[in-house]
């Protein structure tokens, strides 16, 4: 987005609003994205609190490049945004035979997934308990790659992500 756009949504105070974040990270947002200018997501985003829009964030998760301390840093830069961001769900990269002259990607396995689940555990757990909400969503898939079973129904509070994934078999039960 331009300043124009970005001022624009601000003065239409369209909200919610979704956004892709991936990582808050600049220089590795500016290296995943290939977009010199996509170093200016936390800018962009405190615009959007400050003319009171609220936002749900997306970090697609994609192993060995945003996960990790990134994943730790933009939970944590997020977290500092609330309570404009109302939810931040967490998805593993889809991958598909379709790949072609695209950069290497791995996907999750079960230990891969269990090492996400036991580093975004904590934060929930202290989101909750320090704000009330756990703010941050783990796909249902990276439950399903550790074998971990799906948390309760109540866990998903509002199903603000369900779209993603996020919370859609414990909503089904």
């Amino acid at each position: 987005l331009n300043d124009d756009d970005i001022e624009r949504l601000c003065s239409l105070k369209v909200s919610p609003i979704n956004v892709s974040v991936h990582v808050t990270d600049g220089e590795k947002r500016v290296e995943m994205l290939k977009n010199p200018n996509a170093s200016k997501l936390l800018d962009t985003m405190k615009r959007f609190a400050d003319a009171g829009i609220i936002m749900n964030a997306q970090i697609v998760l994609c192993r060995g490049i945003n996960d990790g301390k990134y994943l730790e840093k933009s939970i944590e830069d997020l977290k500092k945004l609330y309570p404009a961001v109302r939810s931040v769900s967490i998805v593993p990269v889809g991958l598909s035979k379709f790949r072609e002259n695209l950069c290497h990607l791995e996907g999750f396995d079960g230990k891969s997934s269990h090492d996400v689940i036991n580093l975004v555990t904590p934060y929930q757990k202290n989101f909750k308990s320090e704000i009330g909400t756990s703010l941050v969503y783990l796909a249902d898939e990276f439950y399903i790659n550790a074998g971990v079973p799906i948390p309760p129904y109540e866990h998903y509070e509002e199903f603000p992500q369900i779209e993603n994934g996020v919370g859609l078999i414990a909503a089904m039960k």
